[in-house]
């Protein structure tokens, strides 16, 4: 609106600035005075151009004065405004990763901390397997050394009664003296060969030779009572008779080893050994016996 004001007052100056020069050249052509013609033409010449020249300096000057300025104030607040914030926000950036770093850096060392107050736990606990595990290993060297000690002692010492069976007897002969390979009777064969009542006996062990042409024999038996032990000492020496009549003709060399074995007690037992480590065997069934 006020661009359209200075424009129509530049148009109103310069109208009245060719009225006056249309006015001054009538004046010329009359030949009468020009100069207060001129005088008037400049003036309004030059009262119209200042009044354009300052209305349109005004026109220009006033919108761009407050437009620029107040554009200017804003921009550069608002930009002041957005460094503030961005400045702000770097700051609260910067504080929350340091914030963020020093929590980590605590988080480490607390964590190494504590792993290296573990680290002497585990090993005082590994420590304390091992030596647990080398007190039981200990242990149990000893359990077997003693075991071992006891073993021993009860194969030097002779049995006690209550341990001590023909069975047992039988088999501490077999381990000191070489026998031949024997066979052992029941009950049917004692009885029906030898006419030994099983009745009789609190446990036996009749074994003689597999092979038919030797007379090995080792009889160890126990009897319940003094007449059974009587009856058996009988029926063993039946078997010698039998044996030397079946070695007599044939093998004279085994007929002699039977000829010189006899039937002998100890309490309760009886036995009757026929072999050629006779002495051997005998002398183990003794000390078995004591």
């Amino acid at each position: 609106m006020k661009k359209r004001t200075a424009i129509w007052k530049v148009k109103k100056g310069a109208a009245v600035l060719a009225m006056a020069v249309i006015l001054g050249g009538c004046g010329s052509q009359g030949g009468s005075e020009t100069k207060p013609a001129d005088a008037v033409t400049e003036a309004v010449a030059d009262g119209a151009v200042s009044e354009a020249e300052d209305g349109a300096e005004k026109t220009e000057e006033a919108p761009k004065g407050v437009s620029a300025s107040e554009t200017a104030e804003a921009d550069e607040k608002e930009t002041k405004e957005k460094a503030e914030a961005a400045e702000k926000d770097a700051a609260e950036d910067t504080e929350e990763k340091e914030a963020e770093e020093d929590g980590a850096a605590e988080d480490g060392v607390k964590e190494n901390a504590e792993n290296e107050a573990e680290e002497p736990a585990a090993d005082t606990s590994a420590e304390g397997g091992q030596e647990q595990k080398a007190g039981e290993a200990e242990e149990t060297v000893d359990a077997a050394e003693t075991a071992a000690e006891t073993a021993a002692e009860t194969a030097a010492e002779p049995s006690s009664a209550a341990s001590v069976t023909p069975a047992s007897i039988y088999a501490a002969v077999g381990n000191q003296v070489a026998l031949p390979s024997m066979i052992e009777g029941d009950d049917n064969f004692i009885s029906n060969y030898y006419g030994i009542n099983p009745a009789d006996l609190d446990g036996y062990v009749f074994a003689s030779a597999e092979d038919p042409t030797l007379a090995d024999s080792v009889i160890i038996m126990k009897a319940k009572s003094g007449d059974g032990a009587e009856r058996i000492v009988a029926a063993l020496n039946t078997v010698i008779e039998q044996k030397a009549v079946e070695m007599e003709n044939y093998l004279p060399e085994q007929y002699a080893i039977v000829a010189k074995s006899s039937v002998k007690t100890e309490g309760d037992y009886i036995y009757l050994v026929i072999s050629a480590e006779a002495d051997s065997i005998e002398s183990v069934i003794r000390e078995n016996l004591k």
